[in-house]
């Protein structure tokens, strides 16, 4: 949403957790696919991770990546604060061996500035995002989740 305004992307961290990169829907393509078939090739061993290797980097290159691809300022990186110590580096070859038919989009910068089109489009965003909108939404998200909302006089 920030690169859609021509704002730099700012990180609390310097970035250096790795996180799997995947669109949704090719993920839920995944699921829905070992849901329905037996894997292909089985190694005997169950298959738990879906994102290929390709797709996966760290936080600070991915957000570089995004920058550079949409003509974002250079991202900030809180360097002052802890590396974030979730690191999810996982290993989704044997689940491309398995389900060969799942097509895998390996271009993370096309898929990013894909996505940050469709944010320009919002005519809100610049006020989305000064009033905090998303993180509203993420917390009512969070909310509904964990039933603190079950007691309100009204539906959410």
């Amino acid at each position: 949403a920030m690169a859609a305004l021509g704002r730099p992307l700012e990180l609390a961290s310097d970035g250096a957790s790795w996180r799997p990169f995947m669109p949704v829907d090719l993920f839920a393509r995944g699921l829905v696919a070992a849901a329905l078939a037996p894997p292909i090739s089985d190694d005997g061993l169950p298959v738990w991770n879906i994102a290929p290797p390709s797709q996966q980097m760290t936080v600070a290159e991915a957000v570089r990546r995004a920058a550079h691809a949409c003509r974002a300022p250079k991202p900030i990186f809180g360097k002052h604060l802890p590396a974030d110590q979730r690191s999810y580096r996982v290993d989704g070859s044997r689940f491309e061996r398995a389900y060969p038919n799942v097509p895998y989009l390996d271009d993370f910068d096309t898929q990013i500035t894909k996505a940050v089109t469709v944010f320009s489009k919002l005519p809100t965003l610049a006020n989305d995002i000064a009033t905090h909108r998303f993180i509203r939404l993420q917390m009512l998200q969070e909310f509904t989740k964990q039933r603190v909302l079950d007691d309100l006089p009204y539906a959410v």
